[in-house]
């Protein structure tokens, strides 16, 4: 209209009035680039103008202190993310840990104890029951004869491993007697480097924590040293093969394998289900910060858009009701 007719004193009123309402609108949205550019256009006569323009000044200022109060709150929010999930992993690999180091501790208090069992059964026992006439023998049949200790200790051990928690118990040699070279001899390459270790290092366990049939598992090694006794029994009987023993030597090896898959999982659950509920509420509320915040700063001008088209057929209307000189 102001096109067309310059001295249109309605349509300018009505311009400044459009200009006006459309910084405040924009302004009320945080539209604050808008809001300026509109003010702009007023006449610097407008009363109001200079209050418009201290409101959007004041308005920068806070959305800029907004935006450094934002900036913070996102890398406030992704260091409690990183902190969160490492102390998860963390949580995870000290359970593991402590589960291990658990199992250390039994599969060593299970070799001692036969280890104190072998020894106790070769002085207490085989050493008097050969003075009655009783015969110590691998193959005990008769009503007169008893097994021999490291016989009853592998007897036992495959009896423990016969239980349901998948525990398994060996004794083995390379020097196995010609009854037990199919069971007794060494299987895998663990069972090698087991004992080319416990030889080298008597007092030390080997362990290796691997997969056992798709498990995984701690496989546990220690040396089976000769007493006195079995030294005089391993150098004198005619199926030994080998008789220069000396006590103290490493006859064998008793080896555990402790399964530690079911247990693992068992605590990773745990932690799981203590951390989970608090990482989805946490990460509910990142998401929700970020919907709020796209919102605010995207926030439709449906409110504008719809006061323009008013003013729009409000102009129209009075053009044609002043169709000028």
């Amino acid at each position: 209209a102001l096109v067309l007719w310059t001295g249109n004193n309605l349509a300018r009123k009505l311009e400044q009035e459009a200009h006006l309402d459309y910084a405040k609108v924009s302004l009320q949205n945080d539209d604050l680039g808008l809001a300026e550019a509109q003010a702009l256009e007023l006449d610097s006569q407008i009363p109001e103008i200079q209050l418009i323009l201290e409101k959007i000044k004041n308005a920068k200022q806070q959305k800029a202190r907004s935006q450094k109060v934002m900036k913070r709150l996102r890398l406030g929010l992704g260091a409690a993310v990183v902190l969160i999930l490492f102390g998860l992993i963390g949580f995870i690999l000290w359970i593991q840990n402590e589960q291990r180091q658990t199992a250390l501790q039994y599969a060593s208090l299970y070799t001692k104890s036969l280890s104190e069992f072998r020894g106790l059964y070769s002085s207490k026992i085989v050493s008097r029951v050969k003075n009655h006439g009783i015969i110590v023998s691998h193959d005990y049949k008769k009503d007169n004869e008893v097994p021999f200790p490291a016989t009853f200790s592998i007897e036992l051990s495959q009896k423990i491993s016969e239980g349901k928690d998948g525990l398994k118990a060996r004794l083995y040699s390379d020097y196995p007697f010609p009854w037990r070279v199919e069971d007794g001899g060494i299987k895998d390459e663990f069972e090698r480097e087991a004992l080319k270790f416990v030889r080298a290092n008597p007092e030390k366990p080997y362990v290796q924590f691997e997969n056992v049939d798709g498990v995984p598992s701690m496989r546990f090694a220690k040396a089976v040293p000769l007493t006195e006794s079995c030294v005089e029994c391993h150098n004198t009987h005619p199926d030994s093969p080998k008789k220069d023993w000396k006590t103290g030597d490493v006859r064998g090896v008793q080896s555990i394998t402790l399964p530690l898959g079911s247990t693992t999982q068992k605590l990773k659950e745990v932690a799981f289900e203590f951390f989970s509920w608090k990482l989805f509420f946490f990460f509910f509320l990142i998401v929700l910060f970020l919907i709020v915040n796209y919102a605010f700063k995207n926030k439709p001008l449906l409110r504008i858009k719809m006061l323009w088209s008013q003013y729009w057929v409000k102009i129209k209307n009075n053009l044609k009701s002043n169709k000028g000189p």
